[in-house]
């Protein structure tokens, strides 16, 4: 009876791990998105009309709608990552206590992100230890230019790759201008007292002589090199291996990982856009609409313009996040103003959470739960001064937390070994096949007189399972982990 139980055990145990670490995921991954009311102001008047369309005129999402498309001159042909790798470009840098910005003239985007601190670092082929740029997130590798603008309108474009001539720098501010036949571009750059913030504002003054219908966007583009296979879905992902775009529209948080948006086409998503972003396991590049620098904008409620956020991805394995700011009737002489906030930098869940991003962190079914789990971890820290004891420390806690359920498993497993006795005089009464059923029948009677559930020593198991699912996600995201050493030898918990 013994090996009976154990193997149902091991059985129960086994479904579970099956239900919520894929058939769950499988299904809530087809959730159908929730509606937006969406704004309209001068800047953003609408989400999109010829100029926005792929290459096959894809008709325009409803407000709040998420579907998939199919737009490969997004993620494809970005003129700024050419001009970065050709190095024919001036830079200005803009330097703060979480990191280091080079921005280059070609493109006016952002040439390097270097992060600041001993833990960010990564090791080269060559043995050697540098800081992680998240331009180039594997070292060596063909740069991929944050903030990149582009503009596009009937006829015409305003490349990624434009030239612009630069000022500023030494103030936290950097400003790019440009001058094509239709458009006069300004882009400013001001860092933030933010931990990896930057905030840009870009300005389109028409200069055609006529009214445009123009359609501007900056984006963030993501390439580091899988060496793993991707695995399978839920929490048995191996969770280092990733790629990923994520757009929250009002809340409503969507996210895809790169073979997902390789084979299905990305998001596209247009009503309040909350944030767009690009992201691997540890780091995080996002963009976040600034409606509150716009004049008399507060950045919230029915104030908010309407917005896209699109994510895509080529089949080289870059992905790009793009914030785009909707179709826009400009006259003559008339300016609009597109302002964001970018967040460049490592995925610390209390620095997210003050920035709004804290959902940009995939902690699984039971997120809630890996919160929780994650506070308690941080209080443990911030008492020891040190993360493997404050894991230990967790550990405890959650067993001595668990220990009712695991002693009720326990009594009900010593009941259970009481009527082993019995259950072998069963056993010898009814030994053949055809007596099954008879067998069957007096070991249910004998459960019922001795009050026993014979299932009821699995249930504990059961209810366990969320909780050390979740503290294994929480651990598995925690950037706070990264790099940080053990003891002796382990440098890297």
């Amino acid at each position: 009876m013994g090996d009976r139980k154990l193997i149902l055990a091991v059985a129960l145990s086994g479904l579970v791990v099956v239900f919520f670490g894929i058939v769950l995921p499988m299904i809530t991954g087809q959730k159908a998105p929730g509606k937006d009311k969406g704004g309209e102001t001068p800047v953003a008047r609408g989400g999109g009309g010829d100029a926005d369309r792929g290459p096959a005129g894809d008709a325009e999402p409803t407000i709040g709608e998420s579907r998939e498309v199919d737009e490969p001159g997004e993620a494809a042909g970005h003129e700024a990552d050419d001009a970065l790798a050709s190095g024919v470009s001036t830079g200005s840098r803009l330097s703060t206590s979480w990191y280091e910005a080079t921005l280059s003239s070609a493109g006016g985007v952002i040439a390097s992100w270097i992060l600041k601190g001993p833990r960010y670092v990564h090791d080269t082929a060559a043995g050697k230890t540098v800081p992680i740029d998240m331009v180039r997130l594997t070292p060596g590798a063909r740069p991929r230019a944050h903030l990149a603008f582009r503009a596009t309108w009937p006829g015409g474009e305003i490349p990624t790759g434009l030239e612009y001539e630069t000022r500023g720098g030494k103030d936290g501010k950097i400003v790019f201008t440009a001058r094509t036949d239709e458009w006069a571009v300004e882009r400013t750059f001001r860092s933030l007292d933010t931990p990896y913030e930057i905030e840009t504002v870009t300005k389109l003054t028409n200069v055609s002589g006529a009214k445009l219908d123009v359609t501007p966007r900056v984006s963030v583009r993501l390439y580091r090199k899988i060496e793993a296979s991707a695995g399978i879905l839920g929490f048995l992902k191996p969770v280092r291996e990733k790629l990923e775009g994520i757009c929250s529209l009002d809340g409503d948080l969507k996210r895809q990982d790169l073979k997902k948006v390789q084979s299905k086409g990305g998001l596209d998503r247009l009503g309040n856009i909350d944030y767009v972003g690009v992201a691997d396991h540890y780091f995080l590049s996002a963009l976040v609409p600034a409606w509150d620098l716009l004049p008399g904008g507060d950045g919230g409620g029915s104030a908010r313009p309407e917005a896209r956020c699109r994510v895509t991805a080529d089949t080289a394995g870059v992905i790009t996040g793009t914030l785009d700011f909707g179709k826009t009737e400009v006259a003559d002489g008339e300016t609009i103003v597109m302002p964001a906030r970018a967040f460049i930098g490592p995925k610390e869940y209390e620095t997210l959470k003050a920035v709004g991003l804290g959902s940009a962190i995939d902690y699984g079914w039971f997120g809630s739960l890996a919160r929780f789990l994650y506070v308690l971890l941080r209080t443990f820290q911030g008492w020891t001064g040190n993360w493997a004891i404050a894991i230990i420390l967790l550990t405890i806690t959650v067993k001595l937390v668990l220990l009712p359920l695991t002693h009720w498993s326990f009594k009900s497993m010593q009941k259970m070994q009481g009527l082993k006795p019995l259950i072998d005089d069963l056993n010898r009464k009814y030994p053949e096949p055809e007596d099954r059923d008879k067998k069957s029948k007096e070991l249910m009677r004998l459960y019922a007189t001795h009050k026993i559930n014979p299932f009821i020593g699995c249930f504990p198991m059961l209810l366990q399972m969320p909780i050390w699912i979740a503290l294994y996600r929480m651990l598995a995201a925690s950037v706070e982990l990264y790099r940080t050493p053990l003891f002796l030898w382990i440098k890297d918990m």
